[in-house]
């Protein structure tokens, strides 16, 4: 019987060396891709508001995306920005989390 364990030939070596490099380079990518995907901002977590403060977004009409053209929280002179990207904002008349493509009805315009 015949030892192959030492001799590859060529073709062999060069296939497994292309699959060897496909995978080396591609997953990666691969995973990153996958796993990168941005999680969507919410800002609808009322957990640690009163009754009353619950009430007040109700009477106002918060959600957090508009569907009033050119009417958001990004645009509203009552939005408080928050303190990194990324996050809820804040709002002056409303108390809990606040989308800046959130809208209520208080909504006013910014000044300037």
């Amino acid at each position: 019987m015949e030892d192959r364990t030492h001799t590859l030939s060529r073709r062999a070596v060069l296939k497994r060396g292309g699959l060897v490099a496909l995978a080396t380079f591609s997953a990666p990518a691969l995973l990153t891709a996958c796993g990168s995907k941005k999680k969507a901002l919410e800002c609808n977590d009322t957990s640690g508001l009163s009754a009353g403060e619950k009430q007040g977004r109700d009477a106002l009409k918060y959600v957090d995306k508009s569907t009033m053209p050119n009417k958001n929280c990004l645009n509203c002179g009552l939005y408080k920005a928050p303190a990194k990207a990324g996050e809820c904002g804040g709002c002056t008349i409303l108390k809990g989390p606040i989308h800046p493509e959130g809208y209520c009805t208080g909504w006013s315009p910014k000044a300037g």
